[in-house]
């Protein structure tokens, strides 16, 4: 393998892309279909003859498959009416008074209506005949109708069977004597305990139907179809011509598979059979050879005339194709040099959508990501930077007041006043974490446990107005969150949240979803006005720091640190009667792919 790269590198590596095209051409296209024509031509006859048997299978499977299709809808009709557990009662217990006989019509006329409706032929004929002797129809009955339905052979072979289906492949039409004969599906209806007979369901259904699936498509006008039962009897549009083939072909169809070719008389034949398994019955269909044959020929010829049309075009079309795909490519290489010298503020202009216009564009994609990160970090350093400074510039404030209040809480420990000593815990505890800065990111437990010394704080300070509840996940409590991100949204709901009667609720929950981790701020106030709503989305979408942490400067954070989907949102649910402000993170825990800033 290496050996041939090295030859063709050393032959083809300074070949103009055009001249490699336009040989690959030759010696891949036109080279190959030249000998490939005259195998397929020496080989032809071969090959037709597979393809024949391959038609007619397909043909007869569409064939079978319809049959099937049609004589499945009339067994399922049939079980759908004999399991039916009120038509069997009522059979079991026929109706003696008028009325009961006629609310049972009524039931049955409903029962025909619902396992006709499922089903796409329009003329099948449903007859149940009671113990009593009623006689229950979807179609006009005549009073001499009774008696030829007892005297069909049908009739006897059904109570003969006890409850096995019998199909008859045709028969005198005793719904209209004068239109086409019928195919019946006839069972006994039997009792719960499968011994007692309940009556006799007959399920009808018109041959023509069947003989215009097996009717032959235009292309093999000559071609022949036919169903034959188990007793030999045969359904076709040709009786006479149907049974001289079937007494020929019999002897083949158990040993010959389901497609073969035999000669009856001067004719080649390609055979397909197929036996229905609901019925036992067999599909058969003769096509003639020559038929087939006819067909394939100018197809054939049809196709050498095309391949030899296409390839002098495309012959004409491969230099031209070789200038479009330079071109763009020697357009892209030119820009890509710019770039490569420095010059970011250059575009590929594209002109196609094939590969060399997607990899345009991917290029220009890939050029603007580029640029815009470059200018994110250029942003972030420079707020990096002034934070840095404010931190130099206020350093000396939060370290005095931090060890002013620690010294003001063990004076209140030592004198034993509680509840100054747990504010002033909490509200060291809070500076303590604003003056550390070199942390962005903490733990999920630890931003729970700021919330817990602020909501202390709050306590002293307004009693307990809010009633907090918690619904946290315990297998996010690792979770890596910026700092100070989720007191914010607390303090939001002290600050903005009214509340009826000077009390009210607020929900702190926080769960993992797939890769992305939720905390979620709910209170039920109703200070969040509509215009209130609007000026708190456009401070969301700030680009600058306020010089608190607030809700826009929580969310420019984030934006900050993760390039993604994340941020935050404020809304309303008035269903509810809440008021959300939900903070999407990607889930991520120490040890993970991220920064010292928590920058991915």
């Amino acid at each position: 393998m290496k050996a041939f790269q090295r030859i063709w590198q050393s032959y083809f590596g300074f070949i103009s892309l055009r001249t490699k095209l336009i040989t690959a051409f030759i010696l891949f296209i036109l080279v190959p279909i030249t000998g490939v024509g005259i195998y397929v031509y020496q080989s032809f006859e071969q090959e037709m003859t597979s393809q024949i048997s391959k038609m007619t299978s397909d043909r007869l499977q569409q064939v079978n498959r319809n049959i099937e299709r049609r004589l499945n809808e009339l067994s399922n009709i049939s079980r759908s009416i004999v399991l039916d557990e009120r038509l069997r009662e009522i059979l079991a217990s026929p109706p003696t008074t008028d009325k009961a006989k006629l609310g049972f019509s009524h039931f049955i006329d409903k029962k025909y209506t619902e396992v006709t409706t499922s089903i796409a032929s329009d003329s099948v004929y449903l007859t149940l005949i009671d113990n009593t002797g009623s006689l229950y129809t979807n179609w006009s009955s005549f009073v001499t109708t009774k008696d030829e339905i007892r005297n069909a052979p049908w009739y006897a072979k059904t109570i003969d069977k006890n409850g096995f289906m019998v199909w008859t492949l045709q028969q005198d039409n005793f719904v209209s004597p004068s239109s086409a004969k019928l195919m019946t599906l006839s069972m006994l209806v039997k009792a719960d305990n499968l011994v007692d007979n309940l009556g006799i369901l007959a399920i009808s259904e018109p041959v023509t139907p069947y003989l215009d699936i097996m009717n032959p498509d235009a292309a093999y006008s000559s071609s022949l179809g036919f169903i034959v039962d188990r007793e030999g009897a045969l359904l076709s549009d040709d009786p006479v011509q149907s049974e001289n083939v079937y007494k020929s072909i019999q002897p083949l169809l158990d040993s010959r598979g389901d497609t073969f070719q035999t000669r009856i008389g001067d004719t080649v034949y390609i055979i397909g059979s197929y036996v229905v398994p609901v019925t036992g019955w067999r599909v058969v269909q003769v096509v003639p050879y020559r038929d087939m044959l006819k067909t394939v020929l100018h197809n054939r010829n049809v196709a050498i005339v095309i391949l030899i049309v296409c390839l002098t075009l495309f012959a004409g079309l491969i230099i031209g194709l070789t200038s479009m795909v330079i071109k763009p490519l020697s357009e892209l290489r030119r820009v890509m040099k710019k770039v490569e010298g420095g010059e970011l503020d250059v575009v590929y202009k594209v002109k196609t959508r094939d590969e060399i216009g997607f990899l345009g564009q991917s290029f220009n994609s890939m050029l603007s990501d580029l640029r815009s990160r470059i200018q994110n970090e250029i942003i972030l350093e420079k707020n990096k930077e002034q934070a840095k400074l404010e931190a130099l510039q206020a350093q000396i404030t939060p370290h005095f007041l931090y060890n002013t209040m620690n010294t003001i809480k063990w004076m209140s420990v030592m004198s034993g006043n509680k509840q100054i000593t747990e504010m002033l815990m909490a509200l060291g505890h809070l500076l303590n974490m604003s003056i550390h800065r070199g942390q962005e990111v903490i733990p999920l437990r630890d931003e729970m446990e700021n919330v817990q010394y602020f909501l202390t704080i709050q306590k002293y300070r307004f009693g307990d107005t809010i009633q907090v509840h918690y619904d946290i996940d315990e297998s996010c409590l690792d979770a890596l969150v910026p700092k100070l991100s989720l007191q914010p949204l607390v303090e939001n709901v002290y600050q903005h949240g009214l509340f009826m009667e000077k009390s009210g609720e607020m929900y702190i929950r926080a769960y993992r979803k797939d890769e992305l981790l939720q905390l979620i701020v709910e209170d039920t106030g109703s200070g969040l006005t509509d215009e209130r709503l609007e000026e708190l989305q456009a401070q969301l979408a700030q680009e600058q720091f306020g010089p608190s942490i607030g809700l826009a400067n929580v969310n420019k954070r984030i934006k900050l640190m993760y390039e993604g989907p994340y941020g935050l949102q404020i809304e309303k649910d008035s269903k509810a009667q809440l008021t959300r402000v939900t903070i999407t993170l990607p889930y991520r825990e120490r040890g993970g792919h991220e920064g010292e800033d928590g920058r991915n």
